[in-house]
């Protein structure tokens, strides 16, 4: 039989997910809020990932959420996503 810790500690990761915005959102969401500011905007999008806020699905690479960050605001420079509108759950 399960624990009643266990039980509770996956209910609150559930809560947190369901809550939790998708990655691309959160970039764009900052990379408004910064104006664009690469540094700022990196920045904030790891301190945001470390309070669990855009939890990662899979981890291949075991990157730090700085550099987690770096690569994901590349990506959306250069696929141009990130210059979209943020979307509203």
């Amino acid at each position: 039989m399960e624990s009643l810790a266990a039980e509770a500690q996956r209910q609150a990761a559930r809560q947190i997910y369901t809550h939790a915005m998708k990655q691309r959102d959160k970039m764009r969401e900052l990379f408004q809020l910064h104006r664009g500011d690469e540094a700022r905007v990196i920045q904030a999008y790891a301190e945001a990932e470390e309070r669990g806020e855009v939890p990662r699905e899979s981890d291949l690479h075991s990157l730090t959420a700085q550099d987690y960050a770096a690569r994901l605001f590349a990506d959306g420079i250069r696929k141009g996503w990130i210059h979209e509108p943020t979307r509203t759950a």
